[in-house]
């Protein structure tokens, strides 16, 4: 009589630690694995468009990197309502002397977003904080007739970094955004440590999780208790 009841407690068990197993394996994914564009820099707000670049002109800016692992830069365009056929060649390179490109990426023009950031991703580039780069972008394609332009600021809003257009330095900065990839649990340390307060603590950051993850171990318990209930 009380053989069902027995596979019922053991089909329990097992159902319980496959549940919480996968449920830890996809945190660890999650919070260790699994990397992701974190802000660094936001350099802006924007008030001149930059003169168009197209054929042999190119057009950049040198900056000192804010984070490690950079991997994704935002520049905001202005298109002028034009859609080319064209690509645009963004390179980033390691100040010198001698420059090294470090990085490649490209878009195309038909897709840029008037008057909004867009996005260059590339591989993430290691051990950036601190290093000196240079964003550099060409449009060797584009004509007058269907060039863009990128905003700029015309102050100097980014004391350690120089805008370049066609090669030599121009007045104001590009507005631009820099990412750097990092998983969840190195980003939440950066968060917390640069914020005051309490959850500065890491001892008491520690106990916030484990509680957090105990709850939520505890509500997949209940859950899987609600199912086998149902089926008894």
């Amino acid at each position: 009589m009380d053989q069902p009841k027995s596979q019922g407690r053991e089909a329990r068990t097992i159902a319980l630690a496959v549940v919480i197993g996968l449920f830890v394996l996809m945190q660890v994914v999650l919070a260790v694995v699994l990397r992701v564009d974190t802000l660094d820099m936001d350099v802006g707000p924007n008030n001149q468009p930059s003169p168009d670049f197209f054929g042999p002109t190119d057009i950049g800016q040198t900056f000192a990197a804010a984070g490690e692992n950079i991997g994704r830069i935002d520049l905001l365009f202005g298109t002028h309502g034009r859609s080319g056929t064209y690509r645009i060649g963004f390179e980033l390179y390691e100040a010198g002397p001698p420059e090294a490109i470090v990085a490649t990426s490209e878009i195309e023009a038909s897709g840029l977003r008037n008057n909004l950031f867009n996005t260059f991703r590339f591989p993430a580039v290691r051990g950036t904080r601190g290093r000196a780069f240079r964003i550099r972008l060409a449009a060797p394609a584009a004509t007058a007739s269907d060039a863009v332009a990128l905003w700029t600021n015309g102050g100097d809003i980014l004391p350690d970094g120089t805008f370049f257009y066609n090669g030599a330095p121009a007045a104001g900065d590009l507005v631009f955004r820099v990412y750097s990839r990092r998983t969840a649990v190195s980003e939440l340390a950066r968060v917390v440590g640069r914020n005051p307060g309490v959850l500065s603590s890491p001892i008491l950051f520690v106990l916030v999780l484990l509680l957090l993850e105990a709850s939520l171990i505890w509500t997949l318990v209940s859950i899987v208790d609600r199912v086998f209930e149902r089926r008894d």
